[in-house]
């Protein structure tokens, strides 16, 4: 397993993390990444924060975005993000993937609550690629264009509030998705 502690992390260039690993981010680690800058994992993800002591991911220079947080290729074996924040990413092509999310999780079954996206400067705040999904209990604000969007997938997206998205709020493309109890406000299409 590869662990980030509870503490603070700048990095300047991308971050790749391998296969047939588990990347464990601990409650409290608050990343910085310089301007274009992406964390890409191709191994699962647990990303367990808590209310008191969240996960938090953010540009280092305010004014200028972050490039993508990607889980990537990585099937069945889920990744888990609760607790996190993350806001001001962009998109980013790497090893021959173009990442078209702020998140972007592809191929990677992946379970996200009380997590919060915000302030992408992205296609969309949080983009699935053929996954099983969950997402409940979050927030999707402020995001340039789709909040969510959600491509050839099954799972639910539940009690979350999308708010002032300048696209859609959810997306979805060939999608199979229980959608209920959610709360769209303020977005310019969906």
């Amino acid at each position: 397993d590869i662990i980030l502690p509870a503490g603070s992390y700048v990095f300047s260039s991308d971050v790749v993390v391998p296969q047939n690993a588990v990347l464990r981010l601990e409650p409290g680690v608050n990343i910085a990444l310089a301007p274009g800058v992406s964390f890409i994992s191709y191994s699962p993800v647990e990303a367990r924060g808590t209310e008191a002591s969240p996960i938090k991911l953010r540009p280092a220079n305010a004014a200028v975005p972050l490039g993508s947080f990607g889980i990537l290729n990585n099937g069945a074996k889920k990744s888990v993000l609760e607790y996190v924040n993350i806001a001001g990413g962009s998109t980013d092509y790497i090893n021959g993937v173009n990442l078209i999310g702020m998140v972007s999780i592809y191929y990677s079954d992946a379970d996200i609550s009380h997590s919060t996206f915000s302030e992408s400067q992205s296609d969309d705040g949080v983009n699935f690629k053929y996954a099983n999904m969950s997402v409940a209990y979050s927030l999707f604000k402020n995001n340039s264009a789709d909040a969510l969007d959600s491509d050839y997938n099954s799972g639910t997206v539940r009690d979350s509030v999308f708010t002032d998205n300048v696209n859609d709020g959810i997306d979805l493309s060939g999608s199979k998705v229980v959608i209920k109890n959610n709360r769209i406000t303020g977005s310019g299409d969906k």
